[in-house]
């Protein structure tokens, strides 16, 4: 019985409360019935009462250790295959066929849409891991997580990531959190990879925090990310300029943050329009790349966001 209910997913509080009631629905009516009957018994029925509690005791017992190993291998279980699925998700190249079978096991749709999360492996060890597991199993939807690599990946469905995340947050080992990427909700076990990328690249744009950065925030730098290295020659003069003179790389952002109007930017650094101009034109000076034209001021912007902090 204790492990049929394990099964069936009932709590052990329910489990045992059912034999308490049962007890006590059971026991009442002899009580009652001896009372007006056989009251000179009444005395023999109460020694009983310890024998039958000790019947009780043995029985739920029983039933609680049973409960507790088919929970044990019902978990162990749903990590080796959580983490299975992943290994198949995250191969090069994918192996659809595993994940499909793996998913299902896991009570994944695969046709439907899927979320993922990522955190840094180094902040979880085991046992994090395990109560990250037992969290994430009282929460709504689909949620399963296992390590890949340097990566703790949390995979759902239809679900809530600011549960997942507050979840995670609250019962990280570190100190003060831990960072989270998140990506985008996309369909189907292929959407899957791509939201396991997501964010991946979004928690390469936490910077070492303890923050959570989302992939749909911070799209242009996590997926350009990776590109840094070989797109750097096409920012050397700007960088060197962004480095030298950080009021003109101010200028630019500005410029671009308040609708391309120099009036506004001028404003909110609290300099005059004419100034402004000056400094944008100096920008262009010196890289080669025009703030007032569109293109290249998207790429100007990008390559502040990259490399800047470097």
């Amino acid at each position: 019985m204790g492990r049929r209910r394990a099964r069936q997913g009932l709590s052990i509080e329910l489990m045992l409360g059912a034999y308490h009631i049962t007890f006590r629905e059971a026991w009442n009516p002899i009580l009652r019935k001896a009372t007006v009957d056989e009251p000179e018994h009444i005395g023999e029925l109460a020694h009983m009462v310890a024998l039958i509690w000790t019947w009780f005791r043995v029985l739920m017992g029983n039933a609680s250790e049973a409960y507790g190993e088919e929970l044990r291998r019902a978990q162990v279980t749903r990590a080796t295959l959580a983490h299975r699925l992943f290994a198949a998700l995250t191969a090069d190249p994918v192996q659809p066929e595993p994940a499909a079978t793996l998913a299902r096991a896991l009570g994944y749709e695969p046709d439907g849409e899927f979320q993922s999360l990522c955190l840094p492996a180094g902040d979880w060890q085991d046992d994090g891991t395990d109560r990250l597991r037992h969290r994430l199993s009282a929460l709504p939807g689909v949620l399963h997580c296992a390590t890949a690599d340097t990566r703790l990946l949390v995979l759902g469905q239809r679900h809530d990531p600011d549960a997942v995340v507050s979840a995670a947050r609250a019962i990280s080992p570190a100190d003060s959190g831990t960072a989270v990427g998140v990506g985008l909700p996309r369909p189907g076990l292929a959407g899957a990879v791509d939201s396991i990328t997501d964010a991946t690249q979004a928690l390469s744009q936490s910077g070492g925090q303890q923050r959570v950065v989302r992939f749909a925030d911070a799209w242009l730098t996590a997926g350009l990310g990776g590109q840094a290295t070989r797109l750097a020659p096409l920012f050397t003069e700007a960088m060197a300029a962004a480095r030298t003179d950080e009021h003109l790389a101010e200028a630019v952002v500005a410029f671009a943050d308040h609708g391309l109007s120099l009036a506004a930017a001028a404003r909110a650094l609290h300099l005059h329009p004419n100034s402004l101009s000056y400094r944008l034109s100096r920008w262009h000076e010196l890289t080669g790349l025009d703030p007032r034209n569109g293109d290249e001021l998207i790429a100007l912007l990008v390559a502040l966001r990259l490399y800047r902090t470097g």
